[in-house]
């Protein structure tokens, strides 16, 4: 795992430069990589490095890779699990590799195969080919977007990099913010599809690669993978079971293949997303010691009673990590090292989590990332929805048994939802329970400021193209990968882990998973009430995990948020006054100072409070994020 980041120059820069510039940047990037830094400058023009956290073979693993001749050069990030497969292929074609390291058959492959090697990877990664012969830089992502890449291109240079923060230490591109982006953070709690805050940087679209000849200066893009969303349905819930459960033992299997002189354990929230991975993972590494570490939320005794259930049938070595009132003050310091602002109150257990892993000298965590959204955890807008649109033409008998099923059904038909008129990307937005804010509050949050006449959607409606003629539990599915999944979820596994630095694998990510999950009938995901069902099958047949686990109702996971904002330190609380909030004219600050006042000394009703602490912890973190990254604030002022 690294950090990797690069410029090309098309205008000539003086010489005592070039050097500074690319050091500037790799040094944003030490969190990601501590073990090693590189600086690589083949050309006048050409200035690529990275810094690495090293996972397999510390010896002859340090970049960048180069094909035979070295005519072809690579800097990467992340893990490609299926390199033993590939690295047998390539010596088989006549390559000489030299390393145990996966990353090395990179330059080798897109030798053979050109812009289309990326068909060949299984994993999570972000790539950066230099290919000399033809004078292009070529960038690569993974199929869902586990692994960032940002870039940024003007009249006179192209820079790339893992997270933002190098891009803005060159001092190259200019830091006007991006009005549009800031709506679309107030809409869905993070910056959608391949924006940023800043105009002048972009992130590259997962699955995609981009192409740019560094002497004609031409750039292009190319998306090199998509799933297949109108193929028939598996309704058979016996083969459904043993598809998923061998694709599950695959995939797990692939990701716990290591040296074995590395640590390896899973994030453990006690649902059966994370307590299937650590299950299946133990039992590939029976030799081998195996950590669990979950993050306890004061006051939450159902995950405690769970994960103790999971920790004795699996006999993994486990680390508690407490999440109390006082840690809102870790805020500023996640806020400067994850880049992206998100409006999510996990940022801070998630971030605790990884940092007790590493200072177990646990490098690679396993995750349980991705099943939510592809097997219907957030059963509503994947499932119900569906059974909303389709309502008129439903009889009495099956109307009654969904009702019966799903509580909150009656409610949902009777709102905007129930109008037939609305397309996919409006019925999305619509699930604000768990999606977005509240439509309404935000209404106000912006009233009277340069953002309320913005529409957040204007910019994603391509996405929503993309899926007419599908299936609509599909086109929401699509939705949900594109959108939560690679704009919120990941970013918040990434950056947070990468912070420490320790490596994180999503084995529900594996490509053939995702496949899985589009043809799969909605019936097997959402089945008698029960989310996620066709996974709880797939996990009863391998007998690893304790009945109550198997079959226990989705419990929600996110930091204290109403207590941290009933309790902020005064340096943090400063951030929502009119004398900060007035300067950039993003939100009301009349009605910030209203809420919080009401949500300070008023005994509001449970919902309306965590429509209020939701919004006001959104404050408080684009806030944050804009002292530190556009006014160049040091993060040592907002920390007690």
């Amino acid at each position: 795992m690294c950090g990797i980041a690069g410029y090309l120059s098309k205008k000539d820069i003086p010489s005592e430069d070039k050097d500074d510039v690319l050091r500037k940047m790799l040094n944003k990037l030490k969190h990601r990589g501590p073990d090693h830094l590189k600086e690589f400058h083949p050309s006048v023009y050409v200035h690529l490095g990275y810094t690495r956290f090293v996972i397999n073979d510390s010896q002859k693993g340090n970049q960048p890779f180069f094909n035979e001749d070295k005519k072809i050069g690579c800097f990467f990030n992340g893990e490609i699990y299926n390199y033993r497969e590939l690295k047998e292929w390539l010596n088989s074609r006549g390559h000489k590799l030299k390393s145990g390291c996966d990353g090395e058959v990179l330059p080798h492959l897109y030798e053979e195969d050109g812009l289309d090697f990326t068909k060949k990877l299984e994993g999570m990664f972000a790539i950066a080919i230099a290919d000399f012969r033809n004078h292009k830089l070529v960038l690569a992502r993974d199929r869902m977007g586990e692994k960032p890449l940002y870039y940024s291109i003007n009249s006179r240079s192209f820079l790339f990099a893992s997270s933002i923060q190098p891009i803005l230490a060159s001092n190259m591109v200019s830091k006007d913010l991006d009005l549009q982006s800031i709506a679309e953070f107030f809409t869905f709690r993070y910056v959608p599809h391949t924006n940023t805050l800043i105009k002048s940087i972009k992130r590259l679209e997962p699955a995609s690669t981009l192409i740019l000849n560094y002497e004609t200066w031409k750039i292009s893009n190319k998306v090199y993978w998509k799933p297949e969303m109108t193929q028939p349905q598996m309704i058979s819930e016996e083969k459904a079971t043993e598809e998923l459960q061998e694709l599950l033992l695959n995939s797990v299997k692939l990701r716990t293949e290591t040296y074995s002189n590395v640590r390896i354990g899973s994030s453990l929230s006690g649902g059966i997303d994370s307590s299937a991975i650590t299950s299946l993972s133990k039992s590939f590494l029976k030799k081998r010691s195996f950590h669990s570490l979950s993050v306890h939320v004061k006051d939450d005794p159902e995950d405690l009673n769970a994960i103790k259930k999971v920790v004795r049938k699996v006999k993994t070595k486990h680390h508690w990590i407490d999440c109390n009132t006082e840690d809102i003050r870790l805020l500023p310091n996640i806020v400067s090292l994850m880049g992206d602002p998100i409006s999510a109150g996990m940022i801070i257990p998630s971030y605790q989590c990884y940092k007790e892993a590493r200072n177990k000298n646990v490098r690679v965590i396993l995750t349980g990332d991705g099943s939510d959204e592809l097997f219907a955890g957030y059963s509503g807008r994947l499932i119900m929805d569906g059974i909303i649109k389709k309502w008129d033409t439903l009889d009495a008998r099956v109307r009654n048994a969904y009702l019966k099923e799903m509580p909150s059904l009656a409610e949902k038909l009777k709102s905007k939802l129930g109008n037939p008129s609305l397309s996919v990307l409006e019925r999305y937005v619509a699930w604000d329970d768990d999606n977005c804010f509240d439509l309404h509050v935000r209404e106000k949050l912006l009233q009277g400021t340069q953002l309320a006449k913005l529409d957040p959607l204007i910019r994603i409606r391509g996405l929503e193209q993309l899926t007419a003629g599908v299936p609509h539990e599909n086109a929401m599915l699509y939705l949900e990968l594109r959108l939560r999944l690679e704009g919120f979820m990941l970013v918040i596994q990434d950056r947070t882990s990468m912070a420490c630095p320790v490596e994180c694998r999503a084995p529900y990510l594996d490509s053939q998973i995702v496949e899985f999950a589009f043809k799969v009938s909605p019936t097997l995901k959402f089945s008698r009430g029960i989310e996620k069902y066709i996974l709880r099958k797939a996990m009863k047949e391998t007998k690893l995990l304790p009945k109550e686990i198997l079959w226990r109702k989705k419990h929600p996971f996110s930091g204290p948020i109403s207590t941290w904002m009933n309790k902020l330190p005064p340096n943090l609380e400063f951030l929502l006054t009119s004398k900060v909030l007035d300067k950039y004219n993003f939100v009301n600050s009349k009605y910030v100072s209203q809420i919080y006042k009401a949500y300070k000394i008023s005994n509001l009703d449970r919902k309306t409070r965590i429509k209020y602490s939701d919004l006001l912890f959104a404050v408080l973190v684009l806030t944050l994020w804009l002292e530190i990254f556009i006014q160049n604030r040091p993060v040592e002022e907002f920390v007690n």
